[in-house]
């Protein structure tokens, strides 16, 4: 009976060292899970940041009505719209984009009319009518030229962007230099940084300026950048008509960034770097970091942020629950994998990010966190059966108790035989 005894005691014994490592990684997976959701405040920080993709619609919603028409203007389903404006013979801004009215403007009996802006007063050039869409058919519709303090009064909310050339600024800031509309309009000048900034310097107080470089030399980038910022506007304009031209360098996103400006780009040509007004476009340039993107298919990019939206939604919930990974005993290189990716999803969460850069963040996260799963699970199982040197030990201190207890009572017996 004593015998039976001692070798239940041995095998209880063992079971409980062995079984015993095992209890920390259970006790620290529940402290993980109990303390995920601390990890929430600082990724709703993250999302009180302004990361938004804005749309400009690009001469008014042009696809469907004449470009820089009244009508047009009102119908862009986006806050921002922009418009161009040339000077009549009398000295008032009107919407046009071309120097002359033969593209765009027929008179009442539909026949084309010839001549540049600034040649017609504006009793004359507010009597011919636009053609339908960008022009090119000689159709006429019910829409007349419009003036600049017709469109910036009844704008019904939206923000304006003003193309005006240099040279014409001044009859334009009589019109939108005033308290009334002066916060609904942004001035995008076609001219020298250094002409622009030392002419509106001079006022008390002025519109919002978009700071424009088209071209592809980066002392011309880094320094409109350097000027903007150094200036305290908020908005920059680059493009080029080369397909990897330098304004898409890491080094002058992260000096846009430096200025804490805003990056614009227009997807018309010619300085569109080559790339398309898609999907595929938007994603690109957007992956560069330029958040304010000026279109013809206003709708489309509304679709496209939509969807960014939905990835962006699925990975900062992957994030909250990633949280649970900043304590334990993982690989070191798992860890450190993860840890990057863990970096990337929450600043990519954070800022006005492609449809491609979420997918990737949120592909990478889940793959890391995947990784330090099978790892804990492949610990937890090897614990349970690892003999370390202080199990060996007890295990073998627990056989020598148990063997000299047998010793003991042998002897006795013999003894009591005797």
């Amino acid at each position: 009976m004593i015998k039976k005894v001692n070798y239940l005691l041995v095998f209880l014994i063992c079971f409980i060292v062995l079984a015993s490592s095992a209890v920390p990684s259970f006790a620290l997976i529940s402290d993980r899970i109990e303390d995920a959701g601390e990890e929430q405040i600082q990724t709703e920080e993250v999302q009180t940041m302004d990361d938004r993709i804005r749309i400009c619609t690009r001469r008014g919603l042009h696809t469907s009505l004449p470009e820089n028409s009244s009508d047009a203007v009102t119908a862009a389903p986006s806050e921002y719209v922009s418009v161009d404006v040339k000077i009549t013979k009398d000295g008032v801004p009107v919407l046009m984009a071309d120097e002359t009215v033969d593209r765009m403007c027929v008179d009442a009996s539909g026949e084309k009319i010839c001549g540049r802006v600034d040649s017609y007063t504006l009793d004359e050039i507010s009597s011919f009518y636009l053609r339908e869409g960008s022009g090119g058919s000689t159709k006429a519709t019910e829409a007349n030229v419009t003036t600049l303090d017709a469109i910036v009064r009844t704008a019904n909310g939206k923000i304006i962007i003003i193309d005006v050339n240099f040279s014409d600024l001044d009859e334009v800031l009589e019109i939108v230099n005033n308290d009334a509309v002066r916060q609904r309009v942004i001035l995008r000048i076609d001219g020298k940084a250094d002409r622009i900034i030392d002419k509106l310097s001079g006022e008390d107080k002025v519109p919002n300026i978009i700071l424009k470089y088209d071209g592809n030399i980066i002392f011309g980038v880094n320094s409109t950048i350097k000027k903007a910022g150094e200036s305290g506007l908020s908005l920059v304009q680059l493009g080029t008509k080369n397909h990897h031209g330098v304004i898409f360098y890491k080094s002058v996103e992260n000096k846009i960034k430096k200025y804490g400006l805003t990056a614009v780009f227009s997807m018309a040509e010619p300085y569109n770097a080559r790339r398309g007004d898609n999907v595929t476009g938007w994603d690109d340039v957007i992956s560069h970091g330029f958040t304010f993107i000026e279109t013809d298919y206003p709708e489309l990019l509304n679709n496209y942020i939509s969807s960014c939206e939905t990835t962006k939604n699925e990975l900062k919930k992957l994030i909250e629950s990633c949280s649970c990974y900043e304590e334990g005993n993982y690989p070191k290189d798992l860890k450190y994998e993860f840890d990057k990716a863990y970096k990337n999803a929450v600043e990519t969460a954070g800022r006005a990010s492609s449809n491609s850069q979420l997918g990737d963040a949120l592909t990478a996260l889940s793959k890391a966190a995947s990784a330090l799963d099978s790892a804990q699970n492949e610990s937890t199982a090897a614990s349970v059966f690892h003999f370390s040197a202080g199990r060996i030990i007890t295990v073998a201190l627990c056989l020598a108790a148990v063997l000299g207890a047998q010793i003991y009572f042998y002897k006795r017996r013999q003894n009591e035989k005797q």
